[in-house]
This record gives structure tokens, C-alpha cells and sequence, in this order.
């Protein structure tokens, strides 16, 4: 299956417009830079110049180049541009470190759960809570299923004068928890 055009509609050949002179024409072969600029025209006192194609499209070159590759025109990003550029983007990915790392705490209160008994109507939590002693700290302790939905849960305060309390929370449950918790502890 082969197309066939027929021979009325096919393109002309382009022929070029004039053939420069012998001498021009070697002058513009020994040119390495001449050769590599594209066509040119010779210029009043034997030399060549590029002509309005060639630059364009030198130009359209230049701009083709991959946004990756260091274009020649252009200056290196020297040392001091490196230091202009990396010391903010340090302090700022080490700062945005600092903040993820602390998102949904509260400063200066811990908590942990320490051992869960499941018993077929009751969970038994045993946990601990940290706090600075000047302050009551409201908790949250619950007991949950399979899909994470909240069986019974019983809210706790840990009152002023103690930094630490360690304590155990029996929770009646309508069925078997797969789990328990102590969360959300804020100050009141």
C-alpha cells in the first residue's frame, strides 16, 4: 500500500537565488565561525557577514537549548549566590522541620497509654500523663473497635500539684474493644 502523488501537485525543487563568487565562496569555507553561522554575505572589504536568516536562527539555537543546559551568554551562579540562596533555604527547611515535628502536641504535656485489657463488656487502660505541677490537665480516655469507632470513653483531670500520674481506667463497653487510648489532653 503505497500513496501516489500525482506529478502536477508535487513541490518544485528550491533552487537558490544567486551562487556567490568563487573567492567568497572559499573565504566563507575557511571560516570555521562563518561555516557554523549559516549562509552570509560578503562585506565591503572581503570578510563575511552573517546575514538576517542566519542570526535568527543562530538566535532560535540558542533558545531551543534544554532549560537544564547553562546557556553561554549567561554568567555562573558563583559562591556567593550559592550562600545567597542555600543559608535562607536551611533556616527555613530546618524551621518547617521544628513545626512538623511538634504539630498536634501540646507543649509541655505528655501522654501514654501503657497496657489495654479487653474483656468481652469492659476495656481496663492503664496510662501515665506528664505536666508541669502549677497546672490541671483535662484527658480523654476511650476505648474503640475495629473501625476506630468509639465504644465508651470517660473523660479524666489531673489536678494541680502533681507532675505525673500514672492510673488505671475501667471502661463498660455493649461489646468486645479491639483497643484503648488516652487523648486529646489540653489545660483547663
Amino acid at each position: 500500500m503505497s500513496a501516489s502523488v500525482p506529478a502536477d501537485s508535487a513541490p518544485e525543487p528550491s533552487v537558490p537565488d544567486a551562487a556567490p563568487a568563487p573567492e567568497a565562496s572559499a573565504q566563507v569555507m575557511d571560516e570555521p565561525s562563518a561555516q557554523a553561522a549559516g549562509p552570509s554575505v560578503p562585506s565591503v572589504d572581503g570578510s563575511s557577514v552573517p546575514t538576517a536568516d542566519a542570526t535568527s536562527a543562530q538566535a532560535a539555537d540558542e533558545e531551543s537549548y534544554s532549560p537544564f543546559r547553562r546557556r553561554p551568554d549567561r554568567p555562573r551562579l558563583g559562591w556567593l549566590g550559592w550562600v545567597v540562596i542555600g543559608v535562607p533555604t536551611a533556616v527555613l527547611a530546618g524551621g518547617w522541620a521544628i513545626i512538623m515535628a511538634h504539630v498536634g502536641q501540646t507543649p509541655g504535656i505528655s501522654m501514654e497509654t501503657r497496657t489495654v485489657d479487653l474483656h468481652d463488656n469492659a476495656a481496663v487502660v492503664t496510662y501515665a500523663v506528664g505536666k508541669p505541677e502549677d497546672e490541671q490537665v483535662r484527658c480523654v480516655v476511650d476505648a474503640y473497635d475495629e473501625k476506630l469507632s468509639v465504644l465508651a470513653q470517660r473523660e479524666i483531670t489531673v489536678p494541680k500539684g502533681t507532675a505525673k500520674v500514672t492510673a488505671r481506667e475501667t471502661l463498660a463497653t455493649p461489646r468486645k474493644a479491639t483497643g484503648g487510648r488516652i487523648r486529646d489532653c489540653h489545660r483547663v
